[in-house]
């Protein structure tokens, strides 16, 4: 089931905004095979669009991309957000909205103590 909160209502625009699965391999930086695999892993649920192509939510790439710890989130979300704003300018909003999400409901880092150096 996808993480984010996208509903089946989302409009083909929105989706068609997201990465499919091999754009979201290329952000990662692993394999298709490897994008696969974590998707079970986490119990990701990709959106379908048409009759093949399948997407991944923004929140679902950021949290796949944290799972899999092959490039920083935050480039991934970077990189995510340059690929809407050159493909899909009218989604930015609502991508970038979702990605903030993500980011708002992380836990809060702290710093590490100086003896754990």
């Amino acid at each position: 089931m996808a993480t984010a909160d996208i509903t089946r209502t989302t409009s083909a625009a929105y989706v068609r905004a997201l990465p499919t699965l091999s754009r979201a391999a290329q952000l990662i930086e692993i394999s298709p095979g490897g994008i696969t695999r974590g998707i079970e892993q986490l119990g990701i649920e990709p959106l379908a669009w048409g009759r093949r192509e399948k997407h991944l939510a923004a929140a679902d790439l950021l949290r796949l991309a944290a799972h899999l710890r092959r490039t920083p989130v935050e480039e991934v979300a970077g990189g995510l957000l340059e690929d809407v704003e050159r493909e899909a300018p009218a989604q930015l909003s609502a991508v970038s909205a979702e990605v903030d999400r993500f980011f708002a409901a992380l836990p809060a880092r702290r710093a590490a103590e100086p003896d754990e150096f």
